[in-house]
């Protein structure tokens, strides 16, 4: 009789743990109560009471759980996860449930200041966290500009003190960029967010340190925020069809980072130390001051076999911004398909072993923000670590200010930085470059055509070939030192002392093709099928 007392009290035990780990689903709405354990639409919970179920530990997320929030409303909110684990068979997911927009999640906060006069114009209140973007009477601050009577500082952050410049007490609401992050995972694996539209963060709308197999899907990220996406020593991810947008549309003259701070918008992907394994894929990235996708590292084993693909790139409305950066130990990444249109300031395409191809590039202006010409198709530089065994191959770059491709050493002759070795074939260059540039209003010869390479002693072993190039002047290459035709760039390739080899190049003078660019014409150049 005690035996099976026993029996059956060990199989009441083993029943109560086996059914305390099923998975399950929570449901948050801002209509929910704060006293409910959130697994049933009906007796759906705050995000408050969420928080502190989950950060006072009588909730704890485990493989095969999701986390549901309403679709159509707003959730101030701050996640942050540390060995949050599922599996490949049961991820845990952060999705969306009922009819409507996708469910905001955001760390812009709402502030009816009480402002203390600090004196000169200067108003303050009480902000723990940093803020990276401000708004005031609806409109983004800047947070330094150049006028004409110097340096105008409209707001900044300093000692966990926010400051506020105007001529009387400010009455309008405030907002401000008020988390770090929405989503924070570390130490973590196997999670799904997808159907969410998730804004703000004064470092990034989500960061990933340390973690595997995270995927991103159907979603709009990092609206008014500093990054959207920053992936710290992490492997094995996906974010795929999402809408990477800024809402950065500021206009200023002053520097992107000054001495006095930055105007707080970054890249919209960024990669740091070691990354392997992330596909990027049929994403739009819009208005960021930086880089749309930015990879760079020193570390040993580098960011390595990322594939970045079928991606649409703009930076329409800033003053400065990129597509694509990759530099350092960045090595064996694939990047292909991608359009890239309307930017400020050249791509640069660095490290080693990386494959650029089927990319579309059209229409680069040089920024006001720096000195030189900026606005080139592909810049490939000596930048952070060499630049060697790259290879950009079928690609079409068109209407540049700058270069189609140029090679820039950063004054590191002598040194045992080099570029090297970089393949540059079958690629199509439609009006890049000008014969001429107009300065203080008079006319100077532009060393930057379609292909600029500079006479520096670690820019060796280039391997030019079957590169097409339209163009409305003769000379569309300058080649240390010299300014060429595509024939005398070809004949080179026999007198060549510096390693390059040069065959097969081929152009058209066409003295109509300035302005020109279709493209559906640049696509059918290219074979892209990067969706524009």
């Amino acid at each position: 009789m005690i035996r099976t007392n026993i029996l059956l009290s060990l199989l009441f035990f083993i029943t109560i743990t086996v059914s305390s780990l099923e998975a399950s689903t929570y449901y948050i709405d801002n209509n929910g109560s704060n006293d409910t354990d959130c697994k049933s639409k009906d007796y759906a919970c705050t995000v408050k009471h969420f928080n502190y179920l989950n950060s006072n530990a009588l909730l704890k997320l485990i493989a095969g759980d999701s986390v549901l929030f309403k679709r159509g409303q707003r959730f101030y909110i701050s996640f942050s996860f540390n060995d949050l684990n599922g599996t490949l068979k049961q991820p845990i997911s952060f999705l969306a449930y009922g009819e409507g927009e996708k469910p905001i999640l955001t760390g812009i906060k709402k502030i009816y200041p009480n402002w203390h006069n600090e004196g000169n114009g200067q108003w303050s209140i009480p902000l723990k966290v940093k803020t990276s973007r401000v708004w005031y009477d609806g409109k983004e601050q800047k947070y330094a500009t150049l006028d004409e009577s110097g340096l105008n500082i409209i707001w900044r952050w300093k000692n966990k003190k926010f400051y506020f410049s105007s001529v009387s007490k400010p009455k309008e609401i405030l907002q401000v960029n008020s988390k770090y992050y929405i989503f924070y995972f570390k130490n973590s694996s196997y999670i799904n967010i997808e159907n969410l539209n998730i804004i703000g963060g004064t470092n990034a709308s989500i960061q990933v340190s340390n973690s595997r197999y995270l995927n991103v899907k159907n979603s709009i990220i990092g609206k008014n925020a500093g990054y959207g996406i920053v992936i710290k020593n992490s492997s094995d991810i996906t974010i795929e069809r999402n809408i990477i947008d800024s809402n950065f549309k500021l206009k200023y003259r002053a520097p992107l980072v000054s001495k006095e701070g930055n105007q707080g918008v970054h890249d919209g992907i960024d990669m740091r130390g070691e990354v392997s394994n992330v596909e990027i894929s049929y994403n739009d990235f819009i208005n960021w001051g930086h880089a749309g996708f930015m990879a760079t590292t020193k570390d040993p084993k580098g960011i390595a076999y990322n594939r970045i693909h079928h991606n649409y790139f703009t930076a329409k409305d800033l003053a400065y911004g990129r597509a694509i950066t990759y530099s350092g130990n960045t090595h064996h990444n694939e990047i292909h398909h991608n359009y890239i249109e309307n930017i400020k300031t050249q791509n640069q395409l660095n490290g080693h072993d990386n494959y650029f191809h089927h990319n579309i590039i059209d229409n680069v202006k040089n920024t006001e923000l720096k000195k030189g010409q900026q606005g080139n198709g592909i810049s490939i530089e000596d930048y952070a670590l060499s630049t060697y065994n790259n290879r950009i191959i079928h690609n079409s770059i068109s209407n540049t200010q700058g270069a189609g491709i140029a090679f820039i050493a950063l004054g590191k002759q002598h040194t045992k930085e080099h570029i090297s070795s970089n393949t540059i074939g079958h690629n199509y260059f439609l009006n890049c470059g000008s014969q001429y540039i107009i300065r203080n209003g008079k006319k100077h010869k532009n060393r930057f055509r379609a292909i600029y390479l500079p006479h520096y002693s670690d820019v060796k072993g280039q391997y030019f070939y079957d590169n097409a190039i339209v163009s409305d002047f003769n000379q569309t290459v300058y080649y240390r030192k010299e300014y060429l035709s595509i024939k005398e760039f070809n004949k080179k390739n026999q007198i060549n002392k510096n390693g390059d080899k040069i065959k097969g190049n081929s152009s058209i003078f066409n003295p109509n093709t300035h302005g020109a660019g279709d493209k559906n014409e640049i696509r059918k150049n290219t074979g892209s099928t990067a969706p524009f």
